[in-house]
């Protein structure tokens, strides 16, 4: 039971990480279309905000929760690599709008990589895997283009870019939702099997033992 609580603590966190990034993608895509005075410099502060929140919750709960008991458990090394991330953003804001596309990038990338793997799980779990592929094909495609186009091209398709990462925002917390739905629902659903399991080996060894009785009265009686 501690192995399946500590499983569920780790997934926790996994899906607020991808949440988290979903909503920041939908915001900067949202903010720049529907608030024409956005400045992207303000995402750098809200980004680097959010970053250095999570990433401290990362270091305070390894210590908090002993995490660095079990030899698995990586969130202290995570959690210090946002951390340094974060300040960076918010330090070197400034130079971070330069490169804006490729930190937008490369946090779409890492949501792809992510589905990629929801996939893997959703697949083993009879669950809806084909959507999350297609999705994650998508993000880690566009991610790509985004990393590789010229910042030219970048410009020419500014809104068609804000308005996909605004709809990847949406659609990313929505999956990630069902994901953990169906994780949690499959766990439920192992755990009733092993209960059931239990019960049955448990009649089958008292019903053994009642039989061993009968024939020892049987030959005790002979």
């Amino acid at each position: 039971m501690e192995k399946t609580n500590n499983k569920n603590r780790s997934n926790i966190s996994g899906v607020l990480a991808a949440v988290l990034l979903f909503l920041l993608l939908g915001i900067v895509g949202g903010c720049m279309i529907f608030v024409p005075d956005m400045k992207m410099i303000y995402f750098c502060y809200i980004a680097g905000g959010v970053f250095l929140t999570y990433g401290s919750y990362l270091v305070i709960r390894y210590f908090a929760k002993k995490e660095y008991e079990m030899v698995s458990n990586y969130h202290f090394s995570v959690g210090l690599l946002i951390l340094i991330m974060a300040l960076v953003t918010l330090i070197r804001a400034e130079e971070v709008v330069q490169i804006i596309t490729i930190y937008l990038g490369i946090m779409v990338l890492v949501e792809g990589v992510i589905l990629l793997q929801h996939t893997i799980q959703m697949k083993h779990m009879q669950g809806t895997w084909w959507l999350t592929l297609v999705f994650a094909t998508v993000l880690i495609v566009f991610s790509v283009l985004m990393l590789l186009a010229e910042e030219s091209v970048l410009n020419d398709y500014a809104d068609a870019f804000y308005v996909f990462l605004f709809i990847i925002g949406i659609i990313g917390v929505i999956s990630q939702i069902v994901v953990a739905i169906q994780t949690n629902r499959y766990h439920r659903e192992q755990e009733l099997k092993k209960e059931v399991a239990l019960q049955e080996e448990a009649e089958v060894t008292e019903m053994e033992n009642l039989e061993e009785k009968e024939d020892t009265i049987s030959q005790l009686e002979e």
